[in-house]
């Protein structure tokens, strides 16, 4: 009886784990040119409002955003969030500048228990990279 109670309880939290993992968002990183569902903070230091991406951390990313973009983003300085960015130049080091928010940025409550896999990029659709 101990046995069968034992394979049930483990089926189910392994089925659990499975239809969680293929809820999760998994983040790609930066691979190429293109449009990307982002997940960040947005900060507003001196240089004007941008969405930070892994930040803390030596692969911390910075992304500026157009005057127009910030004014649509500057409600949510210092919260997490999630947001399409269209990215066409390549970034220099760990900078680089969004040319346009494709889709409304969202609030997102953070991972504290996993924030390895909380932030990142993911490629929804690639481009060309604008030549500067």
């Amino acid at each position: 009886m101990q046995k069968i109670f034992f394979i049930t309880c483990f089926l189910g939290a392994f089925f659990n784990y499975i239809a969680a993992a293929n809820d999760e968002v998994v983040f790609t990183g930066l691979v190429s040119c293109g449009e990307y569902l982002v997940a960040g903070v947005v900060r507003a230091p001196k240089e004007g409002i941008r969405v930070v991406v892994n930040e803390k951390t030596k692969s911390e990313y910075n992304i500026s955003l157009s005057i127009l973009d910030q004014a649509r983003i500057a409600g949510l300085v210092n919260y997490t969030v999630t947001v399409n960015l269209l990215l066409d130049k390549k970034f220099d080091g760990t900078k680089g500048v969004a040319s346009l928010i494709t889709k409304q940025a969202e609030m997102r409550v953070p991972d504290p228990l996993n924030p390895a896999r909380d932030t990142g990029f993911k490629l929804l659709k690639a481009s060309e990279c604008k030549k500067e």
